[in-house]
């Protein structure tokens, strides 16, 4: 993933985890047409309050982190297909460290060999902190 949406959301990943971002940005992003693009647009609140929808969504914690780090500012995010297609890319690239067959993953994720190879030979940022946050999460 490459602009300034996937660098927004790979910093999301990281400050306040996959699980938080994904509620964040599928339930509250709004869906912005523009030009021929559709974005997804966020506005974080300056102060954090506990009656907040952000905070019931995804933690008190992880609410005040995220109004640190962007409070008073519009975020564009990527929308929540790609944040979905990184994690399933994680779960790709999982299976076959373990030496599932490339046929075998294509099938169960719906997509061609050709996808499954393309996955595991990119390096996308995005992926690389889904991953990373697997990682903290388990150990």
């Amino acid at each position: 993933m490459s602009g300034r949406m996937g660098e927004v959301a790979t910093e999301l990943v990281r400050l306040i985890g996959r699980q938080a971002t994904l509620k964040l940005i599928t339930v509250s992003a709004q869906q912005r047409n523009r030009g021929n693009r559709i974005r997804a647009i966020l506005y974080v609140p300056g102060t954090p309050k506990p009656e907040h929808n952000f905070a019931k969504l995804i933690g008190w914690d992880a609410f005040v982190k995220l109004c640190e780090a962007y409070g008073g500012q519009i975020i564009e995010p990527c929308l929540p297909e790609v944040l979905y297609r990184a994690e399933r890319n994680q779960v790709i690239r999982r299976l076959a460290h373990r030496g599932v067959s490339l046929s075998d993953i294509a099938q169960a994720h719906g997509v061609t060999e050709r996808t499954v190879r393309y996955v595991l030979a990119a390096n996308d940022a995005l992926d690389a902190a889904f991953e990373g946050d697997a990682r903290a999460r388990a150990g």
